[in-house]
C-alpha cells in the first residue's frame, strides 16, 4: 500500500474522532444515496479525521493518486469497524 506510512496515524485519527455508533448513524443517513457505501463512508471519515490539506500534501509526498487514498481509507475503516 503506497500510503502505508500514514496508516497508523489515520487509524488513530478515526479512533480519536469517531465512535462506531456515529459511523453507523452516518451509514443509515446516506445509504439510500450511495452505490458504494464503504468507499463513501471511509472517504468521509478520512476527510473529517485528517483533513483535506493533509491529504493534499500526501499526493506530492508519496506520489499517490485517489485510488491510493481510497485504499488507505477503506483499510482503516474496516479495522475501525472491526471487519478486518
Amino acid at each position: 500500500m503506497k500510503l502505508q506510512n500514514e496508516y497508523n496515524n489515520v487509524l488513530q485519527a478515526f479512533r480519536d474522532k469517531f465512535t462506531r455508533d456515529q459511523i453507523l448513524q452516518h451509514i443509515e443517513a446516506i445509504k439510500d444515496d450511495c452505490k458504494d457505501i464503504t468507499t463513501r463512508v471511509s472517504m468521509d471519515m478520512l476527510r473529517a479525521a485528517v483533513g483535506v490539506s493533509a491529504m493534499c500534501e500526501w499526493y506530492e509526498k508519496y506520489d499517490c493518486h485517489d485510488s491510493h487514498m481510497v485504499t488507505l481509507a477503506k483499510k482503516a475503516y474496516r479495522e475501525f469497524m472491526g471487519v478486518v
